[in-house]
């Protein structure tokens, strides 16, 4: 018996030895049928691609992007498909689909590459303009940047990215990239109003003041600078009011602090100085003071009230500084600080009298000239002052002790031997008691 095969097969002896094993063998297409099948399905990619730009000018972005797709499966290679579809992609908010195709332009059409890069920021802007809006500030301060990175002469892409550090809060970072911007670009009013808005929300107002100043310069009617103008001069307002009545309560301290804060959100108010300047006389600080009222006579107009408020407080500064050196026996720094304020105001006779002496008791002139012993220039100005104010009964009382002084200095003045020429004496005398007779303390120790 034999044995039977190991492993038998179905196909006949004879098929084996004609080497039809896999069936009848084809033979190969010619040319001109490949040729066929290529035009066949470039004429259908063309097709899909031609509805697909008649539904972009309908508007029918969905459909647009279906047979966009369709076109790029027939022919991949194909630069403009993914652009227009790119296209389609951004008027339906979808970035980063618009953003693939695009970067695939990059990659099959380098030749298209400036104006593939143009448009590749631009949807990267919008879509940072929308992260924006939504408040999703590092979102966006990443898509402003991308953008800045593939045009980098484009400087509204770097200066959303700054708008978003701020929104962030990292101030240092948006400090240093705005102040750059600004060197490059002295002529932003935006950029000055941004940073004004920064200085002030820091409290930083001088500083927030000469921003606003420069972008107003630059345009007078720009909205934004106009706007945080208005909102510091109100600010200074209500902060001079509150100092006001603070000066009022006595608390000289806390009215300097508010007349600060409205000095530093409106620098130009002439009023604001004139009221520290006062404060600061008050609180003997006379040398800030008198800075500070000079300043707002330089603000003021020639001749107005303001001017003429200024003015005149200024004067009593330089009284007051002047009692002040008198009380710490610094007599020619008073002398010289009154002789400052007559030549601003020749028409105060109280200058004359503090300046030619003070009166203290009976028969005492204690300072500045008379002090210093030039009773001639004490009685000039005593002279000054008295037809400045005709029958003034203090001036006259003084003028009668300058000339008591003069008389007995002149009479002490000579030799034992020459007493009984006196007639220099009785001279000095005789006008004392005239000038004594008519002054008011006369008239009290005569009635007492």
């Amino acid at each position: 018996m034999e044995a039977p095969e190991l492993f038998a097969t179905a196909v006949p002896e004879e098929q084996l030895r004609r080497g039809a094993v896999f069936g009848p063998t084809r033979g190969v297409e010619s040319p001109a049928a490949v040729g066929s099948v290529r035009a066949a399905v470039r004429g259908r990619m063309r097709e899909h691609w031609q509805k697909g730009r008649h539904f972009c000018s309908c508007g029918r972005w969905e459909e647009a992007i279906i047979c966009y797709t369709k076109a790029i499966g027939l022919d991949p290679q194909r630069a403009e498909l993914y652009e227009q579809r790119a296209e389609a992609f951004l008027q339906l908010c979808d970035f980063q689909s618009a953003v693939l195709n695009l970067r695939k332009v990059l990659v099959l059409a380098p030749a298209r590459e400036q104006r593939c890069l143009a448009r590749l920021a631009l949807v990267l802007d919008l879509q940072g303009q929308c992260l924006l809006d939504q408040e999703l500030y590092s979102e966006a301060l990443e898509a402003f940047t991308r953008a800045a990175e593939l045009q980098p002469h484009c400087k509204v892409f770097r200066q959303r990215s700054i708008v978003c550090l701020a929104a962030l809060g990292e101030f240092p970072e948006f400090l240093q990239m705005l102040n750059r911007e600004l060197e490059e670009d002295v002529r932003n009013p935006d950029m000055y109003v941004l940073r004004a808005f920064f200085y002030n929300r820091f409290g930083q107002l001088a500083l927030c003041h000469q921003d606003i100043q420069r972008a107003l310069e630059l345009e007078p009617q720009h909205r934004a600078a106009r706007a945080l103008w208005h909102r510091l001069l109100r600010q200074g307002q209500e902060a001079k009011a509150q100092a006001v009545l603070k000066a009022l309560c006595g608390d000289l301290r806390g009215a300097l602090y508010k007349i600060n804060f409205a000095i530093e959100s409106d620098p130009l108010a002439a009023k604001f100085f004139t009221l520290r300047g006062t404060l600061l006389r008050q609180l003997k600080d006379f040398s800030a003071a008198s800075k500070d009222l000079a300043r707002a006579r330089e603000l003021s107009a020639v001749g107005s009230p303001e001017a003429q408020e200024a003015q005149r407080q200024l004067v009593l500064t330089y009284n007051d500084c002047a009692v002040h050196c008198y009380a710490l026996g610094r007599l020619d720094e008073a002398v010289k600080l009154l002789s400052e304020a007559l030549r601003n105001e020749k028409a105060e006779q109280g200058l004359y009298t503090n300046r030619g002496g003070k009166w203290l008791g009976w028969w005492s002139q204690q300072d500045c000239f008379f002090h210093l012993g030039e009773l001639a220039y004490a009685l000039a100005d005593y002279q000054q002052a008295l037809e400045l104010c005709p029958g003034n009964h203090a001036v006259q009382g003084r003028i009668a002790a300058v000339l008591h002084e003069m008389g007995r200095w002149d009479l002490a003045a000579r030799s034992p031997r020459k007493w009984h020429s006196h007639e220099a004496e009785q001279s000095w005398f005789s006008q004392c008691l005239q000038d004594l007779t008519s002054s008011r303390m006369w008239k009290k120790l005569k009635s007492s």
